[in-house]
């Protein structure tokens, strides 16, 4: 989880596309690792786990720079790519 806050911050990153939600960790610590106005868009296609991770994140002060969206990633990842949103750090850690 440090590497990712340290990457983060080493590349000044202010967008980043987490694929693969599951607990929202690696969100978590991409978020920590970025100024207040930064934003992490991370993508769980599992509701159930999604539940948890939105607990996660409402309990944490960077909460307010996550986006999760629960879908199908192809398609939630074709909306992005359509609406020309640009990021600095796309992270994968999905199946």
């Amino acid at each position: 989880g440090q590497f990712l806050k340290m990457f983060a911050q080493m590349a000044k990153a202010k967008t980043v596309l987490d694929i693969g939600t599951f607990t929202g960790y690696s969100a978590l610590c991409f978020a920590e690792g970025m100024p207040s106005d930064g934003s992490v868009v991370t993508i769980e296609n599992d509701e159930e786990i999604a539940t948890v991770a939105k607990k996660c994140f409402d309990a944490s002060v960077h909460a307010s720079k996550i986006d999760l969206r629960v879908g199908n990633a192809p398609a939630i990842l074709e909306d992005i790519a359509s609406s020309g949103r640009k990021f600095d750090i796309v992270f994968i850690d999905a199946d």
